[in-house]
């Protein structure tokens, strides 16, 4: 963890910063990136995990894609202040990106016409702006001095998948496996989707009658999610259905704005962004906290099947996911 204070301005904000991946023997194939430039820019960035085993020069697609959003962010965040870029217009500069990439490597054509292919990050950016500070992206993964912008929905179809690789991990028909095989099994299900069923069709159908039983969830998110999978998430361009998910893939800007919210200069003290690596979310607000969240999940459920329930399987020593946090606080505005 780094604790860093910047020149720039009279008062400096205090930061705490942290990426980490979910595999400590592989440490290079993290997939979430930290962006820190105050007092112009913070932003955590998640690249989507590989569905389909493909790499391109050794490296992910995910782990290409953070890299493409961090390199974009750094190099424009005193830009995007000056010129005052609203999100939309940072969404085209990260497009930007990405086309020279797909352009790179001849996959222009291909991406365009298979969304799934797309190299794909999540993101949570928080921006200078003279009206305040901007905060876009997923805003369930955002917090303002202990409060969550944006609490993430019922019926989010995540919750269906993490319910879904719950329900198979319980199931009979994979009691005989071993954690790992266990997980791989399941993520072959959850990834093509179970309807129809696979050689796993006794399995399939009681999970189908557990998920469109459980109240939580409407029939309709439930069904998608059955027929689609993980993969529907990559497909998906219908912004009206429940898995469509917005994402960083250089077709961003295409989609409109992504949610967003502007807080006053002065109206706030601390500023949480971090990745879906985490848990949850803990009590208090420092990087000490957030860590010991980790600690206590990897304790009390290491398979994530319990109340840190998630979609992925961990590795052995219990993370499910890379993990990042930036903290900042007394951000204020600039100076001009």
């Amino acid at each position: 963890m780094t604790i860093r204070r910047n020149k720039v301005s009279d008062l400096p904000p205090e930061v705490e910063s942290l990426c980490i991946g979910k595999d400590p023997l592989r440490p290079n194939d993290c997939e979430d990136r930290t962006v820190v430039v105050l007092p112009f820019l913070a932003a955590v960035i998640d690249g989507a995990t590989d569905l389909f085993g493909i790499s391109y020069g050794g490296h992910k697609p995910g782990w290409i894609s953070a890299e493409i959003v961090a390199r974009t962010l750094k190099r424009n965040a005193r830009r995007a202040y000056n010129e005052q870029w609203d999100d939309l217009r940072m969404s085209r500069e990260i497009d930007r990106s990405f086309k020279a990439v797909y352009d790179h490597l001849d996959l222009t054509e291909t991406v365009t016409h298979q969304p799934s292919l797309r190299f794909r990050s999540g993101g949570t950016i928080a921006a200078a702006t003279h009206a305040g500070l901007r905060i876009s992206g997923d805003l369930s993964l955002a917090r303002v001095d202990g409060v969550v912008l944006k609490p993430s929905e019922p019926n989010d179809a995540e919750r269906v998948f993490i319910e879904m690789r719950r329900a198979f991990w319980q199931d009979k028909a994979f009691a005989g496996l071993d954690a790992a095989e266990r997980d791989k099994e399941i993520k072959s299900l959850l990834v093509r989707g179970i309807s129809p069923p696979s050689q796993h069709e006794d399995a399939c159908n009681r999970v189908t009658r557990q998920l469109l039983e459980n109240p939580r969830f409407s029939r309709q998110v439930v069904e998608e999610a059955l027929l689609h999978g993980l993969a529907g998430i990559r497909e998906t361009r219908d912004i009206s259905s429940a898995l469509f998910s917005p994402a960083f893939d250089g077709f961003s800007s295409q989609s409109g704005q992504r949610p967003v919210t502007v807080l006053p200069w002065g109206s706030f003290k601390t500023i949480e962004l971090f990745s879906d690596g985490y848990p949850g979310i803990p009590e208090g607000t420092s990087g000490v906290d957030w860590e010991n969240l980790v600690v206590m999940a990897n304790q009390n459920d290491p398979h994530r099947i319990g109340l840190f329930g998630a979609v992925k399987g961990c590795v052995q020593d219990g993370h499910h996911d890379d993990r990042s946090l930036v903290i900042v606080r007394d951000w204020k505005e600039p100076p001009c």
